[in-house]
């Protein structure tokens, strides 16, 4: 019985590896036709059509494909929503190694003081820096006030600050929307603020840093969104 329970665990084991063979073949296949002249084509026509911008594609560090449409070009710059998210996950790994940040547990209300007050802002002083990140803060939205081209808040960063109400325990809920970066956002600043930026050169501080729109009444400071 036990040869028999043997041999199939070693013939699912081997099933397993060419499955995962086959799969893998299947995947290079897939991605050498995709990435054909007409592939390529087909999906800038398909941004062009769905009222995209541009469609840029690069392999190994080079622009094999690229093709403006509906009115951008090269030196367009396109809001991109929450793909900036992703700059912002490299820039927390950024501000670490320098030192600015002293990791994921670190308490926003170490350096957002107003929330050390838990009469005025009840539960704040548990959110961290991993709950901001991760969207588990707890903080409500108010997209009324903080998103889009005109919203109401007169000071975005200042309303997110003093105005935002603790909905859920942090940690305890995943909720999808701008608050918590707008909060990151006043976290990074005043970090920064206190650093006098010398100790973290590469946070915002790269040649190769470029923006296009800055959103000046935020933080009364250039603020790239």
């Amino acid at each position: 019985m036990m040869k028999a329970v043997a041999y199939l665990l070693v013939l699912g084991f081997m099933f397993a590896i060419v499955g995962c063979q086959a799969f893998a073949g299947t995947a290079q296949v897939n991605a050498v036709r995709t990435f054909t002249s007409e592939g390529m084509q087909q999906a800038a026509r398909y941004s062009a059509e769905r009222g995209g911008s541009a469609v840029l594609v690069m392999q190994h560090g080079k622009i094999i494909f690229e093709d403006y449409h509906n009115g951008a070009d090269e030196n367009t710059a396109t809001h991109i929503h929450s793909a900036t998210k992703g700059f912002w996950a490299a820039l927390t790994a950024v501000a670490m190694e320098d030192g600015l940040i002293a990791g994921y547990d670190e308490v926003i209300a170490d350096t957002i003081t107003e929330w050390r007050n838990s009469s005025v802002h009840p539960g704040k002083n548990q959110i961290t820096l991993s709950h901001l990140v991760s969207l588990t803060s707890g903080l409500s939205q108010d997209l009324a006030f903080i998103q889009g081209e005109n919203p109401l808040a007169i000071n975005i960063y200042r309303y997110v600050v003093n105005n935002l109400r603790l909905m859920y325990k942090p940690g305890s809920h995943f909720v999808y929307g701008p608050s918590h970066y707008y909060a990151f956002g006043v976290f990074l600043q005043r970090k920064l603020v206190q650093d006098g930026v010398s100790g973290s050169s590469r946070v915002f501080g790269g040649e190769d840093l470029q923006t296009n729109w800055f959103g000046v009444r935020a933080l009364g400071s250039r603020c790239s969104r």
